[in-house]
């Protein structure tokens, strides 16, 4: 029978240490890969991360909003081995990385919450920055993807939620040498095709 959700997880490369609870999940690489997705069949409860685990680079930390209104603000400022810190709230706004060795984290997953509003692209994109950490943070109703790595040499992201999105909650393209870790997300359109499924039959 067709499930609500499906397991989707692609990889390449030598094996390492890698723990993803997901069902939109894509790891698309074209150059020679240092990568392996596992995945196991319980959503992964956790809902914050000690944002003390993590030391900021010689940058040092700056917070959203305190210091900036939104993530791309800050992203815009940080020099590399800053750590961003995002604290709860909603964000309507899809942001574009391409500096270097940044850690972008939320304060608590559950309510850190990126919102397309079913119009921006992808909530937090990667462009060719290497080194660049996203976690703990939710992403929703992007037209493309929730996370998004292309081109990178170094990446890693974890506990990330991402669901009602065009494509893959969370997508690496093009990139070698990353870690996904406690990621969920819904496809939504296998979803929907299987709640049309579940109505066909019981009708």
């Amino acid at each position: 029978a067709l499930g609500a959700s499906l397991l989707l997880v692609a990889a390449c490369g030598d094996e390492r240490a890698a723990d993803v609870t997901t069902s939109s999940v894509a790891v698309d690489t074209t150059v020679a890969a240092d990568t392996t997705v596992g995945a196991d069949s319980t959503v992964s409860v956790d809902s914050s991360v000690n944002a003390s685990t993590t030391v900021a680079g010689s940058s040092g930390t700056i917070a959203v909003p305190g210091d900036f209104a939104t993530i791309q603000a800050a992203v815009d400022a940080a020099a590399p081995g800053a750590l961003i810190l995002v604290g709860p709230g909603t964000y309507n706004e899809a942001v574009n990385v391409t500096t270097d060795n940044l850690t972008i984290r939320g304060l608590d997953r559950n309510e850190v919450v990126l919102d397309g509003q079913l119009e921006l692209d992808n909530g937090i994109r990667i462009l060719g920055a290497s080194g660049v950490t996203v976690e703990n943070l939710t992403a929703m109703n992007y037209t493309r993807n929730g996370f998004f790595w292309t081109g990178v040499d170094g990446y890693r992201g974890a506990y990330l939620t991402a669901y009602r999105t065009g494509d893959y909650g969370v997508y690496v393209f093009d990139s070698m040498n990353g870690d996904l870790e406690h990621i969920y997300g819904l496809l939504p359109r296998l979803k929907e095709r299987a709640a049309q499924l579940a109505g066909t039959m019981s009708g």
